[in-house]
């Protein structure tokens, strides 16, 4: 009784820490709002503030006439220099007070920028601030589908005289919102829907909060993300139609395709049959050649119907297989003929991925190029004639299609996103019933890349960029090659109002499997890293205010409040001899690592050029399952290890480490229900001299504040320790 009296004061005590540092490590929207706005205020670069224009003063049809009608904006403007902004915001909100200085900053740092928006958020009705939205860098193809521009942005003057300048208005967004079709026109004027010149984008971008828009406000002004296709079920149309969005001169309304459809595979024929069947199910003459409508309710004045005629061919590439399943691929690639033209490749090697694709590009005879998975199953038609049409606009380079997984709405694959790890499927695993961050599971967006799995491209923008990299076999190949597209000038998309469904991992098996596959992704990963450097500092289309540090689904804010590199004091390891004798290894006992190696390769992730390059970095989370993990103090294990494949311990040393806690706000959604989940991630450094050399498992000691009760269990990732240089 006394016992049980005591170990009661003892949680409630450590509950009271753990809340006491929950506050001190969990950051506050409100406060950090306040504070960018207080300390934002360049007010040395201009005198004043910049003229604002409110939606209501605009009449976008008479700007671009140029008649009377819009001589009240032309006169606000006119005792401006073509240089100087002008501030478009939406009625419904407000601009904070350092609104005019940081767009003034930001015209003042790219003088070839005309036209710049930026990011946005809600204010509730007692004036607090909900709900940001960090947006993209410019995304032509997003904005098409939607408005995601949404409440405020800024023009030169020079720009917005253009207007009455054109003699004619050759790109159009009809829609009721005069911002939206503003924007269009000087995103057209700017050249925001050409090719780019490398990774200059010819729409600016500021990636902060300046706008507080009105709760209930529509921040789409009517237009968002995947409305435009009327979606149901699996994005059909009413009509059997799909939309072009785009009327300008880089794109086509009417198109006649060869598409090659490259698929590698060895072994599974059962599985190939499986896309086969869905292929002559969806894809027949009647699919083959629908209709193109243009949408006169979101980007087009045309109501003339125009066609695709799409043709198919189907060229599979095996490496490999037995020859009873080689007798099986050829008599599924001869019933295929009386569908569409087919071959068969049949090249006896070691599996790499970018070989057989490459095979298959060599001997397609299509302008378009479709690499499928084998495990890959179509559930509807209606996605390819928009896709091959997005594919098709000059500025475009590979195309992609949300992937789910079997049996279900879960997503498998939504677009690829860069952040300072590697690249990751955002959404992966989240459930596709509801709309995720302002749509970006719906719709049409502009991404680093899409997955190989489904990727359609031009033959002559894959020429261009040398096919995939053969160096790269099983992993990261097709990232590597939409990573170069994205370098070239190409806008990579992801066609989120269809999908189609991914048996994942049938060909190949899961990476994530063991150790061994998993220090080959990290090799891989590290090759594709050396390639493009700059995308691994920052994607374009991934908000630097989301999360890029952890391997999460979610669209999570970046804590500005965790400790930097450099404050993070090297932790010393000690002998865990006597602290083991009481631990038993436990399975409810979980440690995750995101990243675990030398502290200049994070640095070079992250771009760090002046934080400390020597020692080792271990990130990571972990947690007890059906326990209150307030009550617990967490040590990092380190075992010997004769390598990283066997795991098989040295001898019976272990070490404890210290780590600093962090907020880990995705495995605190996730376990739903678990106590004192807030403090689950951490991160320590190691010095270069406190280790001696060898490969070390990685695990996690759980130590109860409460009781003598301690657990521990072993991830299956490693750190090798290497000598010092």
């Amino acid at each position: 009784m006394i016992k049980e009296k005591i170990r009661s004061l003892l949680i409630t005590r450590q509950r009271r820490i753990h809340e006491l540092r929950v506050r001190r490590l969990l950051f506050d929207y409100e406060d950090y709002i306040a504070e960018y706005e207080k300390n934002n205020g360049y007010t040395q670069l201009r005198e004043g503030k910049l003229p604002v224009i409110t939606e209501d003063l605009i009449d976008a049809d008479a700007l671009i006439r140029g008649d009377g009608a819009g001589d009240r904006v032309y006169a606000m403007i006119s005792k401006l220099d073509d240089k100087s902004p002008v501030i478009i915001a939406a009625v419904e909100g407000r601009l904070p007070d350092c609104a005019s200085d940081v767009f003034s900053a930001a015209f003042e740092a790219d003088q070839d920028i005309d036209l710049i928006y930026a990011d946005e958020d809600t204010m509730t009705a007692d004036g607090s601030y909900r709900n940001p939205y960090f947006k993209p860098d410019w995304s032509p193809d997003s904005y098409l589908d939607a408005f995601y521009i949404g409440s405020v942005y800024a023009v030169r003057a020079g720009l917005l005289r253009r207007l009455r300048d054109k003699a004619a208005a050759p790109f159009t967004i009809n829609t009721s919102s005069v911002m939206d079709r503003l924007f269009g026109e000087l995103a057209y004027l700017s050249g925001g829907f050409d090719k780019r010149e490398g990774m200059s984008f010819p729409v600016g971008h500021i990636e902060d909060v300046l706008f507080h828009r009105n709760e209930g406000a529509d921040l789409f002004k009517g237009r968002s993300f995947g409305s435009a296709l009327q979606i149901g079920g699996n994005g059909s149309t009413d009509d059997n139609s799909v939309r072009i969005k785009d009327n300008s001169s880089s794109d086509v309304a009417s198109f006649r395709s060869l598409i090659s459809l490259v698929i590698p595979s060895k072994d599974h024929p059962e599985v190939l049959k499986v896309l086969f069947d869905s292929i002559r199910k969806y894809l027949g003459a009647g699919a083959r050649n629908s209709s193109l409508t243009d949408d006169p309710s979101q980007s087009s004045v045309s109501e003339n119907r125009s066609s695709a005629d799409i043709s198919l061919e189907i060229i599979v590439v095996d490496n490999g297989s037995s020859p009873d399943h080689k007798a099986a691929y050829e008599k599924l690639i001869d019933e295929m003929k009386a569908f569409c033209p087919a071959g068969y490749f049949y090249r006896p090697m070691d599996f790499n991925f970018s070989q057989m694709c490459n095979i298959g590009a060599d001997n397609s005879r299509g302008d378009i190029l479709f690499f499928l998975n084998d495990d890959i199953e179509l559930v509807g038609g209606d996605f390819l004639p928009l896709m091959t049409a997005i594919t098709l606009r000059k500025r475009c380079g590979a195309v992609g299609i949300k992937l789910l997984y079997p049996g279900g709405d879960i997503i498998q694959h939504a677009g690829i996103t860069g952040i300072h790890a590697g690249p990751m499927h955002k959404m992966q695993r989240m459930s596709d019933s509801s709309e995720i961050y302002f749509g970006a599971n719906r719709g049409i967006h502009d991404m680093a890349g899409v997955t190989g799995a489904a990727l359609m491209v031009e033959k002559s923008v894959f020429e261009e960029v040398g096919g995939f990299s053969e160096d790269l076999a099983v992993a990261f190949n097709d990232v590597d090659l939409c990573y170069r597209i994205l370098e070239a000038g190409y806008y990579n998309v992801c066609c989120n109002s269809y999908h189609l469904i991914h048996h994942e991992s049938l060909s190949r098996g899961d990476d994530n499997a063991d150790a061994v596959k998993t220090e080959r992704l990290m090799s891989e990963n590290d090759i594709l890293c050396d390639k493009h450097p700059g995308i691994y500092e920052r994607d374009p289309f991934y908000n630097r205010h989301l999360d890029s540090s952890n391997v999460v689904p979610e669209y999570e804010f970046q804590d500005p409040l965790q400790e930097t590199i450099a404050e993070i004091i090297p932790s010393v390891p000690r002998d865990a001899a006597r602290v083991m004798e009481r631990a038993r290894v436990d399975e409810c006992a979980w440690v995750r690592v995101d990243f675990a190696g030398r502290l200049c390769r994070w640095n070079r992730l992250f771009g760090l050029k002046d934080g400390p390059g020597d020692g080792y970095f271990i990130k990571g989370y972990g947690f007890v399952l059906g326990s209150d993990n307030a009550i617990y103090d967490r040590k990092l294990l380190l075992r010997r290890v004769e390598d990283d494949s066997s795991m098989k311990p040295l001898d019976d040393k272990v070490l404890m480490l210290d780590i600093y806690d962090q907020a880990r706000r995705d495995v605190f959604k996730n376990l739903e229900g678990q106590k004192g989940m807030e403090l689950t991630g951490f991160r320590m450094r190691i010095g270069d001299r406190a280790l001696e050399k060898g490969t070390y498992r990685i695990g996690m000691l759980f130590m109860d504040k409460t009781s003598r009760s301690r657990i521990c269990n072993w991830w299956i990732r490693c750190i090798t320790v290497e000598p010092e240089e």
